[in-house]
């Protein structure tokens, strides 16, 4: 660097310290005359002044926002030429001096971009146009600071120290919870227990609104159309009831509720006009083994309404604690990443969508009362976007309606046809081991008998495919027989050496006993029924036959 060079950026650096304590809004040349000969810019020792009229410009043009964001009054400055400008959008650069006062500055910068900071060390925004507060980061802050007052964020000391001033602003700001409970249709809030109506705006911790204005009626006759097709006339109050419980902001009802049934059957549809009503930003998706075995997972239900599952891994469910305790109102571990983990009530009703459900070790009160279980028995073979005709006036009246159900549930706390608890554990073995069930109804025991396992798996699986199950392996139909105690062994008899079940015979004839009037359990009796009363030759296999000869 030559000698020039040096005492330039030599002069930039005093410049830099001595412009930064002069309040102007005149940067003409004629302005720079008459501060080079007075005490702060002239060097009587060197008889010359300290700053160029280069350097002048320079610090102007680099600063213009800052030194113009200290004019408390002024409306207008001189630029270099001496020309008069106005000062334009003088609110936002005021915002940007954030050096001058950074609380007062950032209380400033709250009052139209509300904020908090809550104990738990999480950021919230709040939505202008959708009415709620979002889960947000210091990063999404500091960004719109910059995009919003030009503040400088990329040094280290300007950006701590305006993180520090956001912090204060933020937990200062914490919004106030809701007293009973409320659900929010847009910009609305409706208490279910009084009606009582407010408008919902940042001053409450709202997050799950509803993203359609209560309607004027409760005709429904599209989605009316649509539950019926599902699950039959009788069961079409049971999925109101679902779209009313999933839209409140509390599990008050202990329930898991699961769609089951094979595929094509108008479980995917059911769950897309769910997500249309009650809005993507309100539900998640997870599985039954990501919840209990994933460290984080249980953070994705965190001020959320719904949670959707698909099938399961078909394992055995043994540790069923968590998933009792998301769906029962207790005190649950959140944690998200690089944050404090924290304890708080999960509010995201679990759903679960499938063909079969786990078999489980956990044959506890707590654990089968849970269990709402509705059937898809119908299938559909002509694929159509039947969502699509159904006109936004229609998703009004469903508001109207759901709420009117929800503060009937709210009363009542339970479900449409929820049947007592030794319905609703059978309702669930059923649908979580149809091979026991296939088992104890096809087949006795017998200690002198034995069955071939290859003519049991042909005949488990056309039951398990009459019945809408999902179709097992051979590995596991193996595994499931002998978890439950069934011995098999290779043997060979008269010349046929084959794998056998040891210590049962074929059922000529099985009487079912109803359970209950649940119509899962009618169409498993009746499937039973349809194979005992046949003649033998229908329905086995003709070596079966010979062997039971």
């Amino acid at each position: 660097m030559n000698n020039s060079k040096k005492q330039l950026e030599a002069e930039w650096i005093i410049a830099q310290s001595i412009l930064g304590e002069i309040i102007t809004n005149d940067f003409s040349k004629e302005n720079y005359e008459k501060y080079s000969v007075t005490d702060i810019m002239y060097n009587s020792k060197k008889n010359k002044t300290r700053i160029s009229w280069e350097t002048w410009k320079r610090y102007y043009i680099e600063n213009l926002d800052k030194v113009l964001s200290q004019l408390k009054t002024s409306t207008e400055y001189r630029d270099f030429n001496g020309k008069v400008q106005p000062i334009k959008n003088k609110e936002k650069i005021k915002k940007g001096n954030i050096l001058l006062d950074r609380i007062t500055q950032t209380q400033e910068y709250y009052n139209s971009n509300p904020f908090f900071y809550d104990r738990n060390k999480i950021w919230f925004c709040w939505n202008k146009k959708k009415y709620k507060w979002e889960k947000s980061d210091e990063v999404d802050i500091l960004a719109n600071i910059y995009d919003d007052a030009g503040a400088d964020i990329t040094t280290s000391k300007e950006r701590t120290e305006i993180t520090n001033a956001l912090k204060h602003v933020g937990r200062k700001n914490t919004p106030m919870e809701l007293e009973g409970v409320w659900i929010q249709y847009k910009d609305t809030l409706y208490n279910i227990e009084n009606k009582e109506q407010k408008e919902a705006t940042p001053k409450f911790f709202i997050t799950n609104p509803i993203p359609y204005e209560m309607g004027e009626s409760e005709d429904t006759p599209e989605i009316d159309k649509l539950f019926v097709s599902w699950v039959g006339e009788k069961h079409k109050q049971e999925l109101y009831e679902i779209f009313a419980f999933a839209q409140a902001p509390k599990y008050f009802i202990h329930r898991i509720i699961c769609l089951i049934g094979s595929g094509s059957n108008g479980k995917s549809t059911l769950l897309s006009l769910l997500r249309n009503y009650l809005d993507d930003d309100n539900v998640v998706s997870s599985s039954l083994d990501a919840l209990m075995k994933v460290r984080f997972e249980g953070s994705k239900l965190y001020k959320k309404l719904v949670c959707l599952m698909g099938e399961t891994n078909f394992g055995t469910l043994t540790q069923t604690d968590y998933i009792k305790g998301l769906s029962g109102e207790d005190k649950m571990r959140i944690e998200f990443k690089g944050k404090d983990g924290f304890d708080a009530v999960n509010n995201a009703k679990l759903i679960l969508s499938t063909n079969s459900l786990p078999a489980t070790n956990d044959k506890t009160v707590g654990f089968y009362r849970r269990w709402k279980i509705i059937n898809f028995n119908n299938q559909f073979k002509k694929e159509k976007d039947v969502l699509k005709e159904i006109p936004k006036e229609e998703y009004n009246n469903l508001a109207k309606k759901c709420f009117r159900i929800l503060q009937e549930m709210w009363v009542k706390r339970i479900f449409t046809n929820d049947g007592n608890f030794e319905e609703r554990k059978a309702n669930y073995e059923r649908h979580s081991n149809p091979l026991m069930i296939f088992m104890e109804n096809k087949f006795e025991k017998d200690m002198n008998s034995d069955y071939i396992v290859d003519d049991f798996r042909e005949e488990l699986g056309e039951f398990l495919t009459e019945g809408g199950f999902r179709i097992m392996s051979p590995k596991e139909i193996t595994r499931r027989l002998i978890d439950n105690g069934y011995e098999i062994k290779q043997i060979n008899r008269d010349g046929i050496n084959r794998k056998r079940i040891l210590g049962v015979k074929r059922r000529i004839v099985s009487v079912v006993s109803v359970v209950s009037e649940n119509p899962t359990q009618n169409h498993m009796k009746n499937q039973v029924q349809k194979r005992d009363t046949s003649d033998t030759s229908d329905t086995l296999p003709q070596k079966t036959q010979e062997s039971l000869e």
